[in-house]
């Protein structure tokens, strides 16, 4: 879904923003604004925003939960000294306020089809009522 969300089992939203490069691609872009139209903010949000640069601007939104990856924290040496310059949240779990975000490494990367002193990783989050 893009610029989009869901409500699930009347508990809580799914919602995902299209990438920055969206327009390059044919697709809308980005439109948290779009996203959350019709979102009931007590319920619990869940935001996914492949880019990590969305998370001020998702809390403002009241958003509880974003991941997001694009940063593949480096992937390479000497990039990987460069992203947490670039990325304010560019790897891992961070807060801002009642928010919480986490920006993954993923499984794949970007450019050159390798890994170098970097890892990949499948995150598994733990919902409980």
């Amino acid at each position: 879904m893009i610029n989009g969300a869901k409500l699930i089992d009347s508990k809580f939203y799914v919602a995902g923003v299209d990438d920055k490069q969206g327009k390059s691609f044919g697709t809308q872009g980005p439109d948290l604004a779009k996203t959350m139209v019709g979102v009931d903010r007590n319920k619990y949000i869940v935001l996914m925003a492949h880019n990590p640069t969305y998370f001020k601007t998702a809390a403002s939104f009241d958003v509880d939960l974003m991941l997001s990856g694009h940063t593949h924290a480096g992937q390479i040496p000497p990039i990987d000294l460069l992203v947490p310059i670039i990325y304010k949240h560019g790897y891992g779990l961070y807060k801002n306020g009642k928010g919480i975000g986490y920006t993954s490494s993923g499984t794949g990367s970007w450019g050159p089809p390798m890994r170098f002193l970097n890892s990949s990783e499948i995150v598994k989050f733990t919902f409980k009522e």
